[in-house]
């Protein structure tokens, strides 16, 4: 399996760890089911994990490490965002976090010695930064942070379910990745998970509609 898949798989815990917050920060109360589904949704990811170390290496664990950690990092602001960011403007929510991870990447990218290597100024590199840069960054997040006042913080969290098995596909069409048993095992116990959990958060939603 090649580690663009691996890392969009491992993304997949994205909605359980914004749950989990949601739940202590936002009381968006986490029912016996949605445990459940996140408890199935860990152990997809132990397995994926586990089935990626084999088929890659030990050196892959550090890349599923940063990848939980960046996880982790990024459910925070998501919630905080939910309860505190009605008021603020969708551009700013968007802009803001964009210049941030902007100054950060040109720093470290001239540690790394980035600037001094040639760029590929060719018409398909541009024309693929420009597309990522107005609808894979601007028009996508701004679309996003307007729905994330509108809708559960969880619910839109489970948007990052769509890119893994996206990701998988074009890998495996693409640039010829070859998967495992247990990393498609294990990563169809993460959907699997996630699918249980949007059940029961549309379950919960109905009910409340009812009452």
């Amino acid at each position: 399996m090649d580690p663009s898949s691996l890392g969009s798989l491992t993304f997949g815990f994205f909605p359980f760890w914004v749950a989990v917050l949601a739940h202590f920060l936002l009381g968006e109360r986490l029912t016996l089911a949605k445990l459940l589904a996140i408890v199935l949704g860990f152990s997809g990811l132990a397995l994926l994990s586990y089935g990626s170390l084999r088929e890659l290496g030990p050196d892959t664990a550090l890349g599923v490490a940063i990848v939980t950690c960046s996880v982790l990092v990024q459910g925070y602001p998501q919630v905080m965002i939910k309860r505190d960011g009605k008021d603020v403007p969708t551009v700013f929510l968007s802009g803001a976090g964009m210049l941030v991870g902007s100054l950060v990447l040109l720093v470290v990218a001239g540690i790394a010695g980035e600037w001094s290597r040639p760029f590929p100024w060719n018409s398909t590199v541009v024309l693929s930064i420009a597309y990522l840069a107005l609808m894979g960054s601007i028009v996508t997040f701004m679309i996003y942070y307007g729905l994330l006042k509108r809708l559960s913080a969880t619910l839109m969290a489970l948007v990052a379910l769509i890119t893994p098995p996206i990701a998988v596909v074009l890998g495996s069409i693409y640039r010829n990745e070859q998967l495992g048993t247990l990393t498609l095992t294990g990563g169809a116990i993460v959907l699997t998970g996630v699918g249980l959990f949007q059940l029961e958060e549309r379950r919960v939603a109905r009910l409340r509609r009812r009452t």
